[in-house]
C-alpha cells in the first residue's frame, strides 16, 4: 500500500511506470475526482439555468 504522506509527483511517476501494486487504485482514484468534477460542473450549469431562466 501506498504511503499516504506521498506528493503527487511520486504517485503519477508510481502510475506512469505501472509497475507498483498500487497503480490501479492511483488511476481509479484519479479518473473519479475528474468525473466528479466535471458532473459537478454540468449540474451547476443545470441548476443556474433552472433558477435563472
Amino acid at each position: 500500500m501506498t504511503d499516504p504522506t506521498e506528493t503527487p509527483g511520486r504517485l503519477a511517476r508510481k502510475a506512469t511506470r505501472g509497475k507498483d501494486e498500487a497503480t490501479p487504485l492511483i488511476l481509479i482514484s484519479g479518473m473519479t475526482l475528474l468525473i466528479a468534477a466535471f458532473v459537478a460542473v454540468i449540474v451547476a450549469i443545470g441548476l443556474a439555468l433552472y433558477f435563472l431562466v
